[in-house]
């Protein structure tokens, strides 16, 4: 699939309406993005009321009580904000053309999931010191 794919049915759409092929150029992309936006959203959702679902019942199930300590420290929910950027991560060639614009969304990405794994590494290591 490739970026004209997903771009091409907004922009023939907003041309049929009678707009400018530069215009209908650029609120494609926004409509793109937003239609991206809404995606991570949902699999945001998806992310952290069913996978965290999955894992308090196997938690619960457990009879390991630092498991516990994890969940109730949101380790896993922390955890579950790295599937939405590994999603947007991966979408933005479809929606950007330019290989600069393409690598600095990724870059950015990149470092948002960086930053959350840092957080999860927090999360990590003070439901260790809860547990000794």
């Amino acid at each position: 699939m490739n970026e004209q794919a997903i771009g091409h049915w907004a922009y023939e759409w907003l041309l049929s309406l009678g707009f400018d092929a530069d215009i209908s150029s650029k609120l494609t992309l926004v409509i793109n993005v937003l239609i991206l936006i809404i995606i991570s959203l949902l699999v945001d959702l998806v992310a952290r009321s069913v996978i965290l679902r999955l894992v308090t019942i196997y938690v619960k199930r457990s009879r390991n009580t630092y498991d516990d300590i994890f969940l109730e420290k949101n380790v896993f929910q922390s955890l579950a904000h790295v599937i939405p950027a590994g999603f947007i991560h991966y979408s933005v060639p479809f929606l950007f053309e330019e290989i600069e614009v393409i690598s600095l969304v990724q870059k950015l990405i990149s470092v948002y999931i960086i930053l959350v794994l840092m957080n999860v590494a927090s999360k990590f290591f003070k439901a260790v010191e809860h547990i000794g």
